[in-house]
């Protein structure tokens, strides 16, 4: 069995991967579109909430640049937080590596003309930033 954790085989990826040596922090910014609550991400038991279903796609994007797997992983509610932590939409995460960070922020709520998502990778005096586009 195979979990569809995409980001990871990107060829655009692997190009910020071979321009930033030794990554030491990441920053990813995802804008997806509101999804309504009877969305399958929010159900219960077939999503268990954006958190969960989208997560950990970039958890593992995250531990790929980096190389290694976290110390410590902080998530947090942007806004007010729900009854039910499955229907969470917009969130912050924050790992910490031996050596490095990564924040990933999660919000339904961005414009349509910004990055639907947007990785900035920093490593020894190098910057790759990765956009990708709305459309």
């Amino acid at each position: 069995m195979t979990l569809g954790l995409d980001r990871r085989y990107s060829p655009m990826v692997d190009t910020v991967r071979q321009s930033v040596e030794e990554v030491d922090f990441v920053e990813y910014v995802i804008t997806q579109p509101f999804v309504p609550a009877e969305h399958w991400t929010l159900d219960p038991v077939d999503g268990g909430g954006r958190l969960i279903t989208e997560g950990e796609h970039f958890i593992d994007l995250c531990n790929l640049l980096i190389g290694k797997r976290p110390v410590t992983v902080t998530a947090r509610a942007l806004g007010k937080m729900p009854d039910d932590i499955r229907s969470l939409c917009n969130f912050v995460l924050t790992l910490h590596y031996d050596g490095a960070a990564a924040t990933v922020v999660f919000n339904g709520s961005g414009s349509a003309d910004f990055p639907r998502e947007r990785l900035t990778v920093l490593g020894k005096g190098r910057v790759a930033i990765l956009d990708a586009s709305p459309n």
